[in-house]
């Protein structure tokens, strides 16, 4: 569940159009990464507690940077989770990254 600060921040990064720290570090390892889980995504980015990355990803995806990329076996917890790519536009136009 998110807490009330954390759905403000999303909404002001989505009005000014910036990402946040933990959001550029989701993408960046979406993009060198693709195609794997939050989880692993989180190990790949030594972060111990997933659920800093996981919110980030899910604030990013609503943004329209990522889009899920079906689901698939986590390497980590060995459970089907989704996996995320870069998605190559938005409904506004190019990303431009």
């Amino acid at each position: 569940m998110l807490n009330r600060t954390s759905i403000e921040t999303f909404h002001d990064l989505r009005r000014e159009g910036a990402l946040g720290a933990m959001q550029q570090e989701a993408l960046r390892l979406i993009r060198r990464y693709p195609g794997r889980t939050a989880r692993e995504l989180a190990e790949i980015g030594r972060h111990p507690d997933p659920n800093v990355l996981r919110p980030r990803i899910v604030e990013l995806a609503r943004l329209g940077y990522i889009r899920a990329d079906g689901t698939k076996r986590c390497t980590v917890t060995g459970r089907r989770a989704i996996a995320w790519r870069i998605r190559e536009t938005r409904e506004q136009g190019e990303l431009g990254l």
